[in-house]
């Protein structure tokens, strides 16, 4: 009797538990070190949005908006910040994935410097190292077939490629455990 082989699950640390709500902030930055791409993929899927929304005003409809925001603020903050030490391991290193360049808090930033020097920059409050490997190689693929669509404007925000958008959900569902 063959038996089939269980789904592939990520390490317990790596899932986020029930109760607690686990920030995962995902961003892409280009070659001149602007920010084209941030979510969070922790909270919902419409969240994906261009840098412009990242940048907007800060709106204090209550007090539990306001500090999610501001929570949303910092760890943009924490991306930005440890650009530099994205630039110094990226000339140290051949590898593509940086692993974790810079810690603030219980924050990890972790680094991905594709051949032509996008950055993919996350910002976790979990430490794993391999799950984290496996989400910037899936999320690479996607970024190669977002970016050699020859129908796809070159001056487009990533958050209208589609193929973009797939494959960072089914990345961080796969590898990150996200939902």
């Amino acid at each position: 009797a063959m038996s089939t082989p269980a789904p592939s699950m990520p390490p317990p640390s790596v899932a986020p538990s029930a109760g607690t709500r686990t920030k995962l902030l995902f961003t892409v930055i280009n070659a001149d070190d602007v920010p084209v791409y941030a979510v969070d993929l922790a909270n919902a899927w419409s969240e994906a949005r261009g840098i412009e929304a990242v940048v907007r005003e800060l709106s204090i409809d209550d007090a539990s908006r306001a500090t999610t925001e501001r929570d949303d603020y910092v760890f943009e903050l924490i991306a930005r910040g440890a650009l530099d030490f994205v630039d110094e391991r990226a000339w140290e290193s051949n590898a593509a994935y940086l692993k974790v360049v810079d810690r603030f808090n219980d924050v990890n930033v972790y680094a991905y410097v594709t051949s032509t020097r996008v950055k993919f920059v996350l910002c976790a409050e979990m430490r794993a190292d391999e799950p984290m490997r496996a989400f910037f190689a899936d999320v690479h693929e996607g970024y190669c077939v977002a970016m050699m669509n020859p129908m796809r404007d070159e001056d487009a925000p990533l958050d209208t490629s589609e193929v973009f958008q797939r494959a960072v959900r089914a990345a961080a569902r796969k590898r990150l455990g996200v939902v």
